[in-house]
């Protein structure tokens, strides 16, 4: 668990070329040499934390970006309150922020934050109160920021960027705990010394690929999912005897990707169904992605919920009680109608991230209903 957290002048990986403020659902995985995108927080509302991140007057009550934060290198930890590796590296960053506090030449130079990906308001207060952090911790309970930085695939994912030339560019990135609270200080006193001149020549580091033996991608084959596919439509359709058997055809939307059609025919009456395998990374560095499918009618109401992979804490399998929990609580429900997630009702038992993942996978369909809608007129 325990990785090297470097970020020395030498070894700092850099793109040649920086690329323009902006975000998107579908952004690639940032990388060190880019300017970090164009996210927006909930200014915290303790006066501390404002005088801390040094706001302006002038967006006080409104919401802030990182540009807004006054300092010259900022550690920006994406982290979830229930993820292991997260509330080990609690007392790290704390250290970090005492270490840094207590030293005048990074003291007003430096600041540190947390972003809560899938977190609400109230998650996060809890949180910090309960591990006594010293720095702000914003919520991000849609994944908005996320998604931005592309999502890496887990947390704790901290973020070291330096203003350069009024733009905070990355300088390193890193995923899972960091080794201490010392190397931290370290790495950004070295951040801090490179060249700004320099940023543009340094030459990019090929980093070793993580091992990671976590199910994040499936290896089944066409038949296989077509196989789960059909399984869902079946528990989706009606039963009835005299209803012909159904004919699945697999469509590539511009948009939404891959969908897939079920058709029967019920009494004279042609029936249409739709499903789409949807496949998350975690939002935790020692957890299993999250696949499943959700089959749906014309109109974008849920009609089937069908785990394919789906593990809790410990990566231990869902079981049947815990597929069929989630399934009262979202088939029936519309696509079209946004849903925000509640872990205090909405998540299955140990498995508040994967619970977590699944409503905002949904969130983001009404756009397929609609592509799938101007597609079948």
């Amino acid at each position: 668990m325990k990785a090297k957290y470097c970020c020395s002048p030498l070894i700092i990986s850099l793109f040649l070329a920086l690329i323009p403020f902006g975000s998107s659902p579908l952004a690639l995985l940032l990388e060190p040499g880019e300017a970090f995108p164009l996210i927006y927080l909930d200014q915290p509302s303790a006066p501390e934390e404002q005088n801390y991140l040094g706001l302006s007057p002038e967006v006080k009550n409104q919401k802030i970006t990182i540009s807004d934060i006054n300092a010259e290198l900022i550690v920006i930890e994406f982290m979830n309150r229930y993820c292991p590796s997260c509330q080990a590296q609690v007392p790290i960053m704390n250290r970090a922020f005492d270490l840094i506090e207590k030293q005048p030449e990074l003291k007003n130079k430096v600041r540190l934050i947390g972003i809560g990906s899938g977190n609400n308001d109230e998650e996060i207060k809890g949180f910090r109160t309960e591990q006594e952090i010293p720095f702000p911790l914003f919520p991000d309970p849609e994944f908005f920021a996320y998604d931005a930085i592309g999502d890496p695939g887990g947390t704790p994912f901290t973020i070291l960027v330096r203003k350069i030339h009024n733009r905070f560019i990355v300088l390193s990135t890193h995923l899972g705990r960091v080794s201490s609270a010392e190397d931290l200080v370290k790495d950004i006193r070295d951040a801090l010394a490179v060249d700004p001149q320099a940023v543009h020549t340094l030459a990019k580091e090929k980093a070793l690929p993580r091992a990671d033996n976590r199910v994040l991608k499936l290896t089944l084959t066409e038949k296989d999912i077509l196989q789960k596919i059909r399984q869902s439509m079946l528990a989706s359709f009606k039963p009835d005897k005299r209803a012909t058997g159904i004919t699945i055809t697999k469509i590539k939307l511009l948009e939404s990707g891959i969908v897939f059609r079920g058709a029967r025919t019920d009494k004279g009456k042609r029936e249409i169904l739709y499903a789409k395998l949807i496949s998350r990374k975690p939002t935790c560095d020692v957890c299993h992605g999250i696949h499943f499918i959700v089959t749906f009618d014309r109109m974008g109401t849920i009609k089937d919920f069908f785990s394919v992979h789906l593990t809790k804490y410990g990566n231990v399998n869902w079981s049947a009680a815990d597929v069929d929990l989630m399934k009262n609580k979202i088939v029936g429900r519309s696509l079209q109608q946004h849903k925000t997630f509640n872990p205090k009702v909405d998540a299955v038992s140990m498995a508040t991230m994967s619970s977590a993942l699944i409503y905002n996978s949904l969130n983001k369909l009404p756009s397929t209903v609609a592509e799938l809608q101007r597609l079948e007129k």
